[in-house]
């Protein structure tokens, strides 16, 4: 916890920042995918790799706040999808709450592009149901 402006260690908002999309093969057909932030995308992914992960895609942002703000972007979506949980913690830091199953509501995806759309669906159906909310709020 703490401030991340103050924090001695982990993730700085103010330097450099990559959003990574990671992928394993859980079993025949099922695939988990697993998204994070580092402002050291090498040394991050280095441990993830060593145990049965693949590095599948990333994106620089030249301030790691925006990389911070696109990965809770990603979170809602997987709450509101209910897809946190999904993939069982293993021995090596993962954390389930930024990992997602095949099958488990969010589709398991090839590249950030793909997030990407899967999540302006998501965003623009959100919107949707908030407008439609407020309009039966109105008329009720």
């Amino acid at each position: 916890g703490g401030c991340n402006q103050c924090a001695t260690g982990g993730f700085k908002d103010h330097l450099e920042g990559f959003v990574y999309l990671l992928t394993r093969e859980h079993a025949e057909f099922v695939r988990d995918n697993q998204i994070g932030i580092t402002n050291n995308l090498q040394g991050r992914t280095y441990g993830y790799i060593k145990h049965g992960w693949t590095l599948i895609d990333h994106r620089r942002f030249a301030v790691g706040a925006d990389a911070r703000a696109y990965e809770s972007r990603i979170k809602r979506m997987q709450t509101g999808l209910g897809t946190v949980g999904s993939v069982p913690a293993d021995g090596y830091q993962l954390r389930s709450t930024e990992a997602w199953r095949t099958g488990s509501g969010l589709i398991t995806v090839d590249n950030l592009k793909a997030l990407d759309m899967a999540l302006k669906i998501f965003e623009a159906k959100q919107l949707s149901e908030g407008e439609n909310n407020g309009i039966s709020k109105l008329a009720g």
